[in-house]
């Protein structure tokens, strides 16, 4: 058995295990119809992070799946923060002629900080 099927196997019991310990505290916030999307849908891309061989692959699955489900979606604020982990943020190092680097880029910096002001609603239309 391939190591990132046994991860992707973890990785799903575990996420089970929450989704459904969450369920009745979530869906007091949510309709059922979100809940259920919201969960398929962090399935989906969660697979996709790990059996992909690359990254284009990845964006290629995850882009169609995002953009439906944010149409989809009566909050998708919600969707944004549920999903902001399903690939973890790997800090890559700019170079800088001269100079060891410039900064280290990762998705929370490119979402949010240093006075890059995007808001996930921005991405919703």
């Amino acid at each position: 058995m391939p190591h990132s099927l046994k991860e992707l196997i973890v990785v799903w019991a575990i996420g089970a295990v929450i989704f459904q310990l969450g369920k009745p505290i979530l869906l007091r916030f949510s309709s059922r119809q979100d809940y259920s999307r919201r969960r398929n849908v962090w399935f989906v891309l969660t697979a996709t992070a790990l059996l992909s061989p690359s990254f284009w692959l990845f964006a290629f699955v995850a882009a169609p799946v995002l953009v439906w489900a944010g149409r989809k979606d009566s909050n998708p604020v919600a969707l944004y923060l549920l999903l902001l982990h399903v690939v973890p943020s790997i800090p890559v190092t700019i170079p800088l002629p001269g100079f060891n680097s410039l900064f280290d880029a990762s998705s929370f910096r490119q979402l949010g900080g240093s006075g890059n002001r995007r808001y996930p609603i921005e991405f919703a239309v």
